[in-house]
């Protein structure tokens, strides 16, 4: 995934499956919570929101979970994502509410989780394409002030997040948007360096 080949990522799945199947009472239970989350950011950003559910799906939370809370906050707030996307609104609310008082009970609301939470809400209500596109501009902008932070980087699935939000406002594919995104950082990079 970090370097941009998601194709290929897609083709170890099986290969990984099956290792993990294998060697699971030897594979420490956060580690099996990394494979899953990736392996959906994996099939989220090709925008197979249906594996991307089956693997979101496969990630355990709740009060007996002690482990790698921060997976587990993040697979909440991506429930409420990709069944927007797999157009479950009779599902959303109900989903919203629990996700609300979940991610509560374990500890206040990153600002993070409450915007992704408000501004899904949102969109899933608003019938005006108008005021639909202001909503997700809003929501972009919101996720941005977050990311400008300098503890951003703490934050689990924000980059996924708002290369989704960028996706729907500009009607790219997501991986394009991280591609850009990516081009983007390296020019950066490479107009800092000194030239010899």
């Amino acid at each position: 995934m970090n370097t941009f080949q998601f194709g290929e990522g897609i083709k170890l799945i099986p290969e990984i499956e099956a290792g993990l199947k294998l060697y699971y009472s030897r594979i420490p239970q956060p580690r099996v919570m990394a494979f899953n989350i990736n392996i959906f950011v994996l099939f989220f950003t090709c925008e197979d929101f249906d594996k991307a559910l089956d693997w979101l799906n496969k990630i355990p939370y709740g009060k007996n979970v002690k482990l790698r809370e921060d997976i587990q906050r993040f697979a909440r707030v991506m429930q409420l994502v990709v069944h927007y996307e797999l157009k479950n609104f009779d599902y959303l609310e109900n989903l919203y509410l629990s996700t609300y008082r979940g991610l509560k009970r374990i500890d206040q609301l990153h600002e993070f989780e409450r915007i992704v939470l408000n501004h899904i809400r949102s969109v899933h209500f608003e019938l005006n394409k108008k005021s639909l596109k202001a909503l997700w501009q809003k929501f972009y902008a919101e996720l941005q002030a977050i990311e400008n932070q300098k503890d951003s980087q703490v934050v689990t699935g924000l980059s996924s997040v708002v290369a989704w939000v960028e996706a729907r406002l500009s009607k790219k594919p997501i991986v394009e948007i991280l591609k850009a995104k990516k081009q983007d950082s390296d020019k950066k990079i490479s107009k800092k360096i000194p030239q010899i």
